[in-house]
Parts: structure tokens; sequence; C-alpha cells
């Protein structure tokens, strides 16, 4: 008899495993996206800024994120030719990146989903505007999406890090960034 509840216990124990290991892997999954958006804080802007062509960053974050995607969202971008500034392009990349994955994230379940990225400014400014046919945030929503870990996303899809990551960087650029619908 202790045999075969021993046996029962360990069929049962087997049974639990798989779930069990699925928990265990998007969990890791969760906390290795926490890291890495963490691991973008370390830029200290202490390297000397470089100039830099901005619309190939700006193009390169931009088709980085669509081509990430299971579906196809067109992602149209005006970039002017040769918009150079002072800056470092892994930070700035890593912003657009986050910008057009949300922008991709906020449009997905609308019909014919849109995302439009544009670059102007004159020789004082340089703004870059992503848009989105998305449903937008409210004003309550818009004051708090550059805090850390806050997100709009269903559990389990967005850490909260990336727009104060984003917003981090930004500002040690010596520029702003803000939400609008």
């Amino acid at each position: 008899r202790e045999d075969l509840r021993s046996t029962l216990k360990i069929d049962h124990l087997l049974a639990d495993l798989d779930p069990l290991i699925d928990g265990i892997q998007e969990g890791a999954s969760r906390v290795s996206t926490i890291v890495k958006n963490l691991r973008r804080l370390s830029f200290s802007g202490s390297d000397a800024p470089e100039r830099l062509d901005l619309s190939a960053v700006v193009a390169t974050a931009a088709r980085w994120a669509a081509q990430g995607r299971s579906s196809a969202i067109p992602v149209e971008c005006d970039l002017p030719d040769g918009a150079f500034v002072m800056g470092h392009a892994g930070p700035l990349h890593q912003v657009m990146v986050n910008l057009v994955e949300n922008a991709l994230d906020a449009c997905a379940p609308v019909a014919n989903p849109m995302v439009r990225v544009c670059l102007g400014g004159d020789s004082e400014t340089v703004r870059v505007r992503v848009e989105d046919n998305g449903p937008g945030v409210d004003a309550e929503q818009a004051l708090k999406i550059f805090q850390p870990f806050y997100t709009t996303k269903p559990v389990g899809q967005g850490t909260g890090l990336g727009l104060w990551i984003s917003y981090g960087i930004i500002r040690d650029h010596g520029g702003t960034i803000h939400a609008s619908n």
C-alpha cells in the first residue's frame, strides 16, 4: 500500500510539473525583460556625444521595431536626408524602438492600423514625431506614462519601463518628450 501511495504522489507531482515549468519560464522571461530595460539605465552620458545622422538612427529603429512583429502594420517614415545632431546613437535608437513598438501596440486592434514617424525642425531644434491611429490615451494616463512601472498594457505584456527609460535618455540629451492625442 505504501508503495502505491508513493507512486500516486509522484504521478500527481509529475502532472503538475509542466504547468510549473511553463510558469517559471514565463516569470524568467519577464525578469529578463526588466533586467534588460534596467541595464539601459546605465547610460550615463559620460562618453562625449558624437555627430550622428538622426534620420538613419530613426529609420533603423523603426525598421527593427516593425520587423519584430508577427503582424505587418505599416510604418511610414518621413525623414529628411542628413539630419545631423550631437548625441549617443545607441540610446537614441532605443528610444525610437520603444516609441515605435508602443505605437504598433496601440494601433494593433484597430481596422487599418498605421504608424507614422516624422523628423523635422530647424537649425536649433530637431523634432521626432511618432503617430499612430490607435485609440489614444486619456488625460490621466498621459500624466503617468513616463513614470516607472506604469503601463496601460495587460499583465505580462509590458514592464512600464520603456517610456520611463526613454524619458531619461531624451532628458540626458537635452530634449523633452511628451504624449498627446
